[in-house]
């Protein structure tokens, strides 16, 4: 990966297996290093703090969240389908979609396209997602290729349903939860 480097590291073995491969390098001289979730204090923070959004307190129907860049690794047209579909079966379910990116005209319009109109938001970035996902009903997060995503772990502690796409590149293979 690096030619200088004595080794490097990775969020996950799939991470490490990939960076290998592709380097044709020795998977030895890359190492694991998992994230951790964050500190329940910083739950209690986000449990404590403003509501970001009034969805979450309207009472008005559950509401999936789905955070990252507005790119095409992160594959929201994809997310945008799914829950087209859902809504579509008589599902109240919201998505509130937090993340920058150059695909957020394409998507708003994808959204539009697919009935979603005013039941989904793109609310930009957001600098701590945590005060959303202590709040969602759902998280959805739909990657071509990840190593362990930062909100896929975050939202892992809170027992909180969460729907991921599998890609052998890192995304764990169990982070469904019905």
């Amino acid at each position: 990966v690096y030619p200088e480097a004595a080794w490097c590291t990775a969020d996950s073995s799939g991470t490490a297996d990939e960076r290998a491969r592709l380097a044709k390098s020795e998977r030895g001289s890359i190492h694991v290093s998992p994230k951790a979730p964050p500190d329940p204090e910083d739950y209690a923070a986000a449990e404590t703090a403003p509501s970001p959004h009034p969805w979450f307190e309207d009472g008005r129907g559950p509401v999936a969240l789905t955070v990252g860049r507005l790119e095409r690794q992160k594959n929201h047209g994809m997310s945008l389908q799914a829950l087209a579909r859902v809504r579509s079966g008589g599902s109240p379910l919201r998505p509130l979609i937090l993340g920058e990116g150059s695909l957020r005209t394409g998507l708003a319009n994808q959204a539009r396209e697919l009935g979603l109109g005013q039941a989904v938001r793109f609310l930009g970035f957001v600098a701590n997602p945590l005060d959303s996902i202590v709040r969602a009903d759902v998280f959805l997060m739909a990657s071509i290729c990840e190593g362990y995503p930062n909100p896929l772990l975050q939202a892992a502690p809170r027992r909180l349903p969460r729907v991921s796409t599998y890609r052998p590149c890192g995304s764990p293979r169990r982070s469904s939860r019905h």
